[in-house]
C-alpha cells in the first residue's frame, strides 16, 4: 500500500508520459508485493495441511 500510494504522488506530481497515475502506482505496488512474498518463508507444512482440508471441504460441499 505504501509503494503504490508513494508511487501515486510522485507520479501526479511530475506527470511522466500524461499516464493515469494509478497505473503505475498499481503496477509498482503488485511488484513489490511479489518482491516481500519471495523474501518471505513458505508456509509451514502444518499449514498446507490446513489449507488443503479446507481446500477439499471446499470442493465436496461447494462454496
Amino acid at each position: 500500500m505504501v509503494v503504490g500510494a508513494v508511487t501515486v504522488l510522485v507520479w501526479q506530481h511530475y506527470q511522466w508520459f500524461k499516464l493515469y497515475e494509478m497505473v503505475p502506482g498499481f503496477g509498482l505496488a503488485t511488484l513489490a508485493i511479489l518482491a516481500v512474498s519471495r523474501l518471505d518463508a513458505p508456509p509451514s507444512a502444518r499449514l498446507q495441511a490446513i489449507h488443503a482440508e479446507v481446500d477439499e471441504e471446499i470442493r465436496l460441499h461447494g462454496g
